[in-house]
């Protein structure tokens, strides 16, 4: 189904205040009079769209976490990862600053999520076989590695194509997409 323009813009003025608060607050301190204040929507309004600023939480965490997943899905099926991790590299570049505001929450956690999503997307992709290594080591290895990754794409302006030829190589090396 698809959503009406106003419904959008309302939204994203929700989203947009939501950020601009946690930048000057802590989670715990923002309340939903704040966040409608300064959307310049009425409280009615709001809960028209969320049940309360957890809920608005878990919506902007799932959004991005869809985008993510998306793109982690996506790397799995390339036998070479240069262009599937420059496009995980860019989202996140993009949205460094709202991401990390997301990682000063306690819980529910963009990091916890992202966590969620590259083992589910690695247990759908991997085979058991792989290599000689056990399953659960590598696993653990993938998304220890692949969160050094998002950290570093979170502090800095670009990719250095190092890094990423760098991973494409951990990847060959543990044999990620063996039909050889």
């Amino acid at each position: 189904m698809k959503q009406d323009l106003r419904s959008y813009k309302t939204e994203k003025a929700i989203k947009s205040s939501f950020f601009n608060l946690l930048r000057k607050e802590s989670f715990n301190n923002i309340s939903v009079i704040n966040i409608v204040r300064l959307a310049e929507v009425g409280r009615p309004t709001f809960y028209n769209h969320y049940i309360d600023k957890y809920d608005l939480l878990n919506n902007i965490i799932k959004d991005y976490g869809d985008i993510f997943r998306t793109l982690i899905s996506q790397r799995f099926k390339e036998k070479d990862i240069d262009k599937t991790l420059y496009q995980v590299a860019d989202f996140l570049i993009a949205n460094k600053k709202e991401i990390n505001l997301l990682k000063t929450i306690d819980a529910p956690n963009i990091i916890h999520e992202f966590n969620v999503i590259l083992e589910s997307e690695f247990k759908k992709s991997i085979p058991n076989n792989l290599n000689k290594l056990p399953i659960d080591y590598v696993k653990e290895l993938y998304i220890s590695i692949s969160m050094v990754f998002i950290n570093h794409a979170l502090n800095t302006d670009e990719i250095n194509e190092d890094v990423i030829e760098s991973l494409n190589q951990i990847q060959r090396d543990l044999n990620f997409n063996s039909d050889d």
